[in-house]
């Protein structure tokens, strides 16, 4: 709860400068994935659609989304026990990352807006994002 305090107020500190500085103000909207215990957003694209991942239980897996403003899309990498979207483009693929099991390295991933998915591995490399 404070880490998403501590958010919103910045969210609201740097939406007050940009409306002082750049004459834009803002809406901010709580984006939660519906039975999740935790959801986080990280990019949005031109089109306003975001990408995230949201916990599907306290200590459980990681589902990965992209949320369009009129509802969820859920990523799942196919065999993944959990999915990281990290952004979708305006085209509509998503890039992030997933792991095999709970423990397992990383592996970066590119989703096409059609479903198919190419595993992206930086060789001898344990993490490997892909963010953009």
């Amino acid at each position: 709860m404070r880490r998403g305090l501590a958010c919103l107020w910045v969210c609201l500190a740097v939406a007050g400068l940009n409306e002082i500085v750049l004459g834009q103000s803002y809406v901010l909207e709580p984006i939660d994935v519906p039975n999740c215990s935790y959801t986080s957003v990280h990019r949005f694209n031109s089109q306003g659609q975001l990408a995230g991942f949201a916990r599907l239980e306290v200590g459980g897996a990681f589902i990965g989304f992209v949320w369009t403003g009129e509802g969820f899309s859920i990523i799942n990498v196919p065999g993944a026990h959990s999915t990281y979207p990290y952004a979708v483009r305006n085209r509509g693929d998503v890039v992030g990352m997933y792991r095999i099991g709970p423990e397992t390295s990383s592996i970066g991933f590119l989703q096409s807006r059609d479903g198919y998915t190419v595993p992206i591995m930086v060789p001898d490399s344990e993490i490997t994002f892909v963010l953009g």
